[in-house]
C-alpha cells in the first residue's frame, strides 16, 4: 500500500508540473503578443523589437517541446492527459496564429523602416514650443503606463479564465473521493449487518430445532400416557367382572 501511495505522490507531481509549464506557456504567448502589438507603433527601437520577437518566438517554441516531452511521459492519469494535451492544442494553435500575425505586420511594417516618431503638435497660443513638447511626451509616457497597467490585468484575468477547468476538475475529483469514501463505510456497515443476520439465523435454526424434538418428544410421551390409561381402564374392568 505504501508502495501505491508513493506512485500517487509521484503521479501527482508530474501532473502539478505540466499545469505549471502550461501555465508559463500561457504568459510568455501574452507577452508574445504584447511585443507582436508594438510594431508599426511609433518611437520604438526597432532593434530591440527585433531582439525581443525572436527571444519570445525561441522561448514559447522550447516551452512547446518541453510540455510535449512531460506529457510523454505522464501515464498516471489519462483522461487529465487528454486535457492538458488539448489545451496545448490549443496554446499551440494560438503560437501559430501569434506568427502569422507578426509576418503580416512586417510586411506592412518593416521593423527595419518603422514609422517614425509622431510630428509634434502645434503649441498653443502663447505658449512656449520647448513646453508643448515636454507635454506631448509625459502624456504619452501616462498613456502608455495605463495601457501595460489594462493589459496585465487582461492578462491575469485570462489567465484564471484558462485555468477555471483545472478548479473544476480538482473539485470534482474530490466530491468523487468523499463519495468513494461514504460508499466504503456503507459496504462495511453492510457487512456488519449480514454478518448480524447470519447469526441470527444459526440461533433461529437451532431454536427450532430444538422445538421439533420437543414436539416429538411430547408426542411420545402422550402416546405411553394413552396406552397406560388404557391398560389401567382394562384392569379396573376386570376387577368390576369378578
Amino acid at each position: 500500500r505504501s508502495v501505491i501511495c508513493l506512485g500517487a505522490l509521484f503521479a501527482m507531481g508530474d501532473s502539478a508540473e505540466i499545469e505549471k509549464q502550461v501555465l508559463t506557456f500561457v504568459k510568455e504567448l501574452k507577452k508574445f503578443d504584447q511585443i507582436v502589438n508594438l510594431i508599426g507603433k511609433p518611437k520604438k527601437d526597432n532593434r530591440t523589437l527585433r531582439a525581443d520577437i525572436v527571444s519570445q518566438k525561441e522561448k514559447t517554441k522550447s516551452l512547446e517541446a518541453h510540455i510535449k516531452k512531460l506529457l510523454s511521459q505522464y501515464s498516471a492519469d489519462e483522461a487529465k492527459k487528454r486535457k492538458l494535451q488539448r489545451q496545448l492544442e490549443e496554446l499551440v494553435q494560438k503560437r501559430k496564429e501569434t506568427l502569422k500575425t507578426i509576418d503580416a505586420k512586417e510586411r506592412e511594417f518593416p521593423t527595419s523602416a518603422l514609422p517614425e516618431e509622431v510630428p509634434e503638435q502645434p503649441s498653443q497660443k502663447g505658449s512656449p514650443a520647448g513646453k508643448g513638447k515636454g507635454s506631448s511626451y509625459a502624456n504619452s509616457a501616462a498613456e502608455q503606463d495605463d495601457h501595460q497597467q489594462q493589459q496585465q490585468q487582461q492578462d491575469v484575468q485570462q489567465i484564471q479564465v484558462d485555468f477555471r477547468p483545472l478548479q473544476v476538475e480538482k473539485a470534482i475529483q474530490e466530491e468523487k473521493l468523499e463519495a468513494l469514501k461514504d460508499i466504503e463505510t456503507d459496504l462495511e456497515q453492510l457487512h456488519a449487518a449480514a454478518h448480524d443476520l447470519n447469526s441470527l439465523v444459526h440461533e433461529a435454526d437451532a431454536g427450532i430445532e430444538q422445538i421439533g424434538n420437543d414436539i416429538v418428544g411430547a408426542n411420545e410421551a402422550v402416546e405411553n400416557a394413552t396406552e397406560q390409561v388404557r391398560g389401567a381402564r382394562k384392569k379396573q374392568k376386570g376387577c368390576v367382572v369378578m
